[in-house]
This record gives C-alpha cells, structure tokens and sequence, in this order.
C-alpha cells in the first residue's frame, strides 16, 4: 500500500494477527522491508520493536 500523508511519501501496511492466528502479506514491490511490531495486553506494558532490514 502507498501512502501519502505530511507530505512524505512511503510505502508501508498495517496489519492485526490475533492470538493464535496467522497471516501473509505480500510485497508487489521489490526493494528493502523491515518489521515494525506492536504487542499489547491489558494490564501488561506496550512493547515495540522494529527488526532488521531484510
């Protein structure tokens, strides 16, 4: 998905996976990608974590 907004230009998508689920997502674009994650639990602490180029 491309995406346009503040007047930057990006190529990126969002997506929920639920405990216990999967999900693919594929790329019709070639160049680099990275994981961006978000874990949230009620009760617990949000973590983040962005992975390596790949």
């Amino acid at each position: 998905m491309r995406n346009s907004s503040n007047g930057t230009s990006g190529l990126y998508s969002r997506m929920t996976i639920y405990p216990r689920s999967n999900d693919v997502k594929y790329f019709p674009t070639t160049g680099y990608y990275f994981l961006k994650i978000k874990a949230s639990r009620k009760g617990n602490k949000t973590v983040f974590s962005q992975g390596d180029p790949f």
